[in-house]
């Protein structure tokens, strides 16, 4: 390819990332303001209790599920690579990832580990 060509290309590749950027809806640009703001309010402590904790993950992980049995149903690979994600997962949890948080009975609450002598 010489320089003119690679040069094109590029001019295009951005006036096609313009374009799909000025066509995009005006609710995606909130939809995404309001992902990156949750997902900026999660980075503060939280003292949550054990069901509120984890309610939303396995939730998470049944519709997970749901999906991979509704879409790959007759491929049998699908379904062993989420069981293996799954035993990875365990396996992670097991060796100490995520323990950063613990659950303190006597105030029902998940705290961080740092600061679980406040809650």
């Amino acid at each position: 390819m010489s320089i003119i060509e690679i040069s094109s290309l590029r001019i295009r590749t951005i006036i096609m990332l313009i374009s799909i950027l000025q066509n995009t809806p005006h609710w995606v640009w909130w939809l995404l303001a309001t992902v990156i703001s949750l997902g900026v309010s999660q980075t503060q402590p939280w003292h949550k209790t054990l069901r509120a904790a984890t309610a939303i993950p396995i939730v998470i992980a049944a519709l997970s599920f749901y999906g991979v049995v509704s879409l790959f149903a007759a491929q049998s690979i699908a379904l062993v690579a989420w069981a293996a994600v799954l035993v990875v997962l365990r396996m992670s949890h097991a060796a100490g990832v995520g323990s950063k948080v613990r659950w303190l009975a006597s105030s029902a609450c998940l705290c961080p580990k740092a600061g679980f002598r406040s809650c």
